[in-house]
């Protein structure tokens, strides 16, 4: 079964176990945040620096889902209407924990202030 992964697949999956312990220590979105970061930044190619913004998270989840496709998912996200960008990037920064939210340097205000 494992062999039939793409490698860079197996790898990322086999990456992520050094985050399941910190979930001891850090709240769910935090872990998952971090998580996120470093994937971004060690993804081959290159993707640049961390997203910032409205779209950080949503950039980041999308990287991340979308595995070996990921820089033809962002730059197909790139092309959205705005409309059907900020829903997603609404919708991608809800965390399903409550009381929890990515840090707001990486989503709308929006989906800070329903914290409040």
């Amino acid at each position: 079964f494992v062999t039939k992964f793409p490698l860079p697949v197996l790898n990322s999956f086999l990456r992520s176990f050094e985050f399941v312990e910190k979930i001891a220590t850090q709240t769910e979105t935090e872990v998952m945040e971090e998580y996120l970061q470093m994937r971004w930044v060690e993804h081959t190619p290159s993707m640049g620096s961390v997203p910032l913004g409205d779209s950080g998270v949503a950039r980041m989840r999308l990287l991340c889902m979308a595995q070996m496709n990921g820089p033809s998912v962002i730059h197909a996200f790139n092309e959205l209407q705005d409309e059907d960008r900020d829903i997603l990037n609404l919708e991608m920064a809800r965390t399903g924990c409550v009381g929890q939210s990515f840090s707001s340097k990486f989503v709308p205000r929006e989906a800070q202030e329903r914290l409040e």
